[in-house]
């Protein structure tokens, strides 16, 4: 079975719109990293996923 991976926005990726100021994205990535956190409800790989996607968003958006 083919997966296919579409790629979002950093900012539909954090929840935030495109004039957010970085203190808005970190804010953001804090709220996604306790809720995606893969240690918080046991090891989720789905979670952990996620959390990477996260992450990567934030260093797009606050390094631009």
């Amino acid at each position: 079975m083919l997966r296919y991976h579409f790629v979002q926005s950093p900012y539909v990726v954090l929840g935030v719109p495109e004039d957010a100021s970085d203190a808005a994205i970190r804010q953001a990535q804090r709220q996604c990293a306790g809720a995606y956190h893969p240690d918080r409800d046991g090891h989720d790989p789905e979670k952990e996923r996620r959390l990477k996607e996260v992450n990567e968003a934030v260093s797009i958006l606050v390094d631009a």
